[in-house]
């Protein structure tokens, strides 16, 4: 795995792998998911601007814009123009929305698992193994 861009903006620390193959804007909105899963940032919270995080990271805020609105796809955040994004909290419109894209994102591991030659079995045991942890 390539080694993280660290940065702190606000309070919070950024890891943002830059030389990866996965499109830039996936590594930013994937560590700000990271974050927000962890409670980092929570329910309600403003996160950076746009510009102060393209500027500290020192890319294009394009890229940013691009982060956001994938997290705003996903359910995490929610944009109110002209005053910034936000972490969204989970009631149940969004609960929906999120449920879908874990249950469409989990298709697809699951697949490319069994195409990399695990079994059924082995998946489920992985998953069981992980819920009991939480």
């Amino acid at each position: 795995m390539k080694k993280p861009s660290i940065s702190i903006l606000e309070g919070k620390l950024f890891n943002i792998y830059l030389n990866t193959n996965a499109p830039l804007y996936k590594n930013i909105s994937e560590d700000i998911k990271s974050k927000i899963i962890n409670n980092s940032f929570i329910p309600g919270e403003k996160l950076p601007s746009i510009r102060s995080l393209a500027n500290h990271i020192g890319i294009n805020p394009n890229t940013i814009q691009k982060a956001y609105k994938d997290l705003e796809d996903q359910g995490y955040l929610i944009t109110i123009k002209g005053k910034g994004n936000y972490v969204l909290s989970v009631p149940g419109a969004v609960d929906k929305k999120r449920k879908c894209f874990i249950q469409r994102e989990l298709g697809k591991m699951v697949l490319e698992a069994l195409y990399l030659g695990m079994t059924l079995e082995e998946i489920k045991a992985f998953l069981n193994e992980n819920i009991s942890k939480k």
